[in-house]
């Protein structure tokens, strides 16, 4: 599968960001197939009008530049306002072992959620939203672009399963959380697309939820 690059206008890449634009269209003047990866460069203006380009990677590096000028320490509430500031839809999702290291090594390309009730982010999150990865009773290690959202439930018996089964290559899940989650009633599947690892940062986190919707009224807000 190839990977196309293209230009586009800031205006149009913060309305696909938001998830309010949900289709591309350009002249046919490239070779794009089924299952290719578009990655969209976001134009900037400088003051001599000169057009630039913020890729999604520089996107991330400065996402951590802000994240690392926040005061210590760092809270939800600081990174909910930090969102608010950049305009970004956050999230925070708890991560355990060994799955955050295969995110950052690119060997899982898929975040998934499995639940018996509707609970964030099922309906909450958009191709465009920042992840700010942490890890279970430890600190912020990566932060990632969504490129893609799925959305499955309420489903019926063995539905779940065949949804790991067809995605297993992304999510890269073991035979255990499969068994324990195998009659799951909502799914909800995150693509990934950039990622970037960083040095860890501490953030202030004193209840169990697995996943935080950054850009709610009430950032501990459940629903």
């Amino acid at each position: 599968m190839a990977v196309v690059k293209k230009k586009i206008p800031p205006e149009y890449f913060e309305l696909i960001e938001s998830g309010k634009k949900k289709f591309e269209a350009r002249v046919a003047d490239f070779d794009i197939n089924k299952g290719d990866t578009l990655t969209l460069l976001r134009e900037k203006i400088d003051s001599a009008g000169v057009a630039l380009v913020q890729t999604q990677s520089q996107k991330l590096c400065h996402i951590e530049y802000e994240l690392r000028t926040q005061s210590e320490p760092l809270t939800i509430e600081k990174l909910v306002q930090m969102c608010m500031q950049l305009s970004i839809n956050g999230h925070l999702p708890i991560l355990t072992q060994p799955y955050l290291d295969k995110i950052i090594a690119k060997e899982k390309t898929i975040e998934s959620r499995f639940s018996k009730v509707r609970i964030p982010p099922f309906r909450a999150i958009h191709c465009g939203d920042v992840l700010f990865l942490k890890e279970t009773s430890g600190p912020i290690l990566a932060i990632a672009l969504v490129s893609k959202v799925e959305f499955f439930g309420p489903l019926l018996s063995g539905e779940a399963d065949s949804i790991m089964q067809r995605y297993s290559s992304g999510l890269a899940l073991n035979e255990s959380f499969r068994q324990v989650k195998r009659e799951s009633k909502y799914v909800t599947l995150v693509h990934l697309g950039d990622v970037l690892s960083i040095k860890p940062i501490a953030i202030s986190k004193t209840d169990r939820r697995p996943w935080i919707v950054l850009n709610y009224e009430d950032p501990n807000r459940l629903f």
